[in-house]
């Protein structure tokens, strides 16, 4: 017999979504997972945050308030403080950007 290799991921999965049993649902994730595979979406967002990466260190070089930067993929954040040094942290209402 031939199983579907989605089966190997959601074999006990137990949700309570009111279209848990929706045919189209479970057509639209399907075709979501097709052009997720086909696009090569992940190895895109790998490259793309390889390359947002390289932007925010060269923003943290220049202008040296960048504490950390973290994350994976295009799902990156910058951590602003006032001494990377020390990771001295901004006051609450550091009013950033405000004349």
């Amino acid at each position: 017999t031939h199983t579907h290799p989605l089966s190997l991921i959601i074999a006990g999965f137990v949700e309570g979504h009111t279209f848990e049993g929706s045919p189209l649902a479970a057509a639209a994730a399907v075709a979501v997972l097709q052009e997720v595979c086909e696009r090569d979406l992940c190895g895109n967002a790998r490259a793309m945050g390889a390359r947002l990466r390289k932007g925010f260190e060269n923003i943290a070089r220049k202008h040296g308030v960048v504490g950390d930067i973290r994350g994976k993929g295009l799902f990156l954040a910058m951590e602003f403080v006032r001494d990377p040094a020390t990771k001295t942290r901004f006051p609450d209402n550091p009013a950033f950007g405000v004349s």
